[in-house]
């Protein structure tokens, strides 16, 4: 799959081509992004001269242009249109599944239709302009339900008001889908929790939806499900004790091949064929993780840099890493030392110039003698100086 694209196509054979849709339609705007729509009908017409395309889908939805251009391009294709929903097809992406000549959702897979929704801003003529588009749109969505279910459209409607979640029986017994599938290559049991929506390996995020499907025993997982894979993921990157895990389903695309089949991870280079985007994910985190922490690590040692040895920051920078805290107790460790060579600096000159043998003697402890020879000099320098002053 491209990485600018939401869509793989492949061929099968001479006259079988394959279209997987997996996760959200269109990243930006269709209309936004003229590129995106030529280059997608430039794809399906690659795919040749084939007889079948089989359409799978595992997807919450998106871009509802995007959605119905798809549709409308797939059903103006000569081929037979064959749809498989490998897990869920809600929103654009259940419009895109009515394009199919014959569609087929696995008991434990699910369908959802919904109104269309946008945001707007500004005075009351534009959220009046916004209703008229959404009416719109919503009228071209009910005419692809209509033209596969054969229901009317004030039907339609009510359906899509309500937020409908349909099970494989319940979209065939409505007339969405053709065929349920009961035994499949892959396992679409699903969880639950809160927005999150987890059903054949992909993760949906149901924020934008106001109901949330009801699973039964057979298509949800045990109650105490093992630790998820995101969880295991950084259990094994920071060294964890690790969950005996089961053989994890892959449906995933590996060198642009679907892989349908039981593949046990083991290791990290095992996630990373399995599930590429995830790892991908969990590294970025990772990374912007690091980095935020190595910014703010720079920063508490800026803030105290001034009042330390200008080396000893470098060094805590960069050859020798270590935070602002620790800096700072080597730094008053350095001082002391600094203080201390400087006092046994002291008493090393003082030992060696002989200064710390000389003893002072207090001038009251002189006797009257000393001090009469020391008065005696005093007058004989007075003296000498007045006779050198008259022989000038």
């Amino acid at each position: 799959m491209s990485k600018n694209n939401f869509w793989n196509f492949r061929n099968v054979s001479d006259i079988e081509g394959e279209l997987l849709l997996y996760g959200y339609i269109a990243e930006s705007s269709w209309w936004d992004d003229v590129v995106s729509s030529k280059k997608f009908a430039q794809d399906l017409k690659d795919l040749g001269d084939v007889k079948n395309i089989t359409v799978r889908i595992n997807s919450g939805g998106g871009d509802v242009f995007a959605g119905h251009a798809i549709y409308q391009m797939l059903k103006d294709h000569t081929a037979n249109i064959i749809v498989k929903v490998e897990g869920l097809a809600a929103s654009a992406a259940s419009v895109v599944a009515m394009a199919g000549n014959e569609i087929i959702v696995p008991a434990t897979s699910f369908l959802m239709i919904h109104n269309p929704s946008s945001v707007a801003w500004g005075e009351a003529k534009d959220f009046e302009k916004m209703a008229e588009t959404l009416n719109v749109i919503k009228d071209g969505i009910i005419n692809a339900y209509v033209a596969k279910t054969g229901k009317d459209k004030k039907t339609i409607s009510k359906m899509m008001d309500d937020e409908t979640w349909m099970t494989g029986e319940d979209a065939v017994k409505e007339g969405f889908a053709d065929k349920v599938e009961t035994s499949t290559t892959t396992s679409n049991k699903a969880v639950l929790n809160g927005n999150l929506f987890v059903v054949n390996n992909v993760s949906h995020d149901l924020s934008k939806y106001k109901t949330r499907p009801q699973l039964t025993n057979e298509q949800s997982t045990e109650s105490q499900p093992e630790p998820s894979l995101v969880q295991r993921v950084l259990d094994f990157l920071k060294g964890a004790p690790q969950v005996p895990a089961t053989p994890v389903p892959v449906a995933n695309i590996i060198n642009n091949q679907e892989v349908n089949e039981e593949m046990e991870i083991k290791n990290i280079d095992d996630l990373k064929k399995a599930y590429p985007e995830l790892v991908n994910q969990i590294e970025t985190a990772a990374a912007t993780s690091a980095v935020n922490v190595e910014r703010t690590r720079i920063q508490d040692i800026e803030k105290i840099a001034k009042n330390v040895d200008p080396l000893l920051v470098d060094k805590a920078k960069f050859t020798e890493p270590i935070d602002a805290k620790e800096l700072a107790f080597q730094a008053m460790q350095l001082d002391g030392n600094k203080g201390n060579a400087y006092l046994a600096n002291l008493v090393d000159d003082s030992n060696k110039s002989g200064a710390a043998k000389v003893v002072a003697t207090p001038i009251e402890q002189k006797t009257e003698e000393e001090k009469k020879e020391a008065t005696n000099k005093a007058v004989d320098l007075i003296a000498a100086g007045g006779d050198k002053r008259r022989n000038k």
